[in-house]
């Protein structure tokens, strides 16, 4: 049975973003959905930090909640690094990464197309290699204008 045949409990996504909007509605439906869900964090989690994965939650906050949920493991790493980037997309089906991370975002929280083309080049620059070691397809997820996770308005693009 190919991977993308598979059932969802046999399968592995990475998630690269894990603790920013987009990308905890992502770790979260893939929870539900039964899928080992593997995430990039800069950070340990902290055992005395309380878990949160609320809108005002802090990045230490929702690291400690991503540790909590069921089938996801944390990798500690950055997408600079290429050695935690391979660790990450080991043995996965797939990979999302989010297209919008802090800083790039506009001022009022739309996702400018030049900031994605950065962002999707950025992705494509540090992943390609190991993804297609790994036998990994990349997805870049982001919001088209003020899209919120979960609406029609998400955008994806296969990388």
């Amino acid at each position: 049975m190919a991977a993308s045949q598979s059932p969802p409990e046999q399968r592995t996504v990475a998630v690269v973003g894990p603790t920013g909007k987009l990308g905890r509605a992502c770790v979260k439906l893939l929870c539900e959905s039964g899928v080992r869900t593997r995430v990039l964090c800069r950070h340990d989690a902290n055992p005395s930090t309380v878990p949160g994965a609320g809108a005002g939650a802090t990045a230490s906050e929702v690291t400690a909640w991503l540790a909590a949920q069921p089938g996801v493991e944390l990798v500690r790493g950055d997408v600079t690094d290429m050695a935690s980037v391979a660790a990450l997309l080991k043995g996965c089906d797939a990979c999302l990464a989010r297209s919008c991370p802090m800083g790039l975002a506009a001022p009022d929280g739309a996702c400018r197309v030049t900031n994605l083309v950065r962002v999707v080049w950025h992705c494509v620059r540090r992943f390609t290699a190991p993804a297609a070691a790994a036998g990994c397809p990349i997805y870049c997820l982001g919001p088209t204008q003020r899209a919120t996770p979960g609406t029609a308005a998400m955008s994806t693009m296969r990388v």
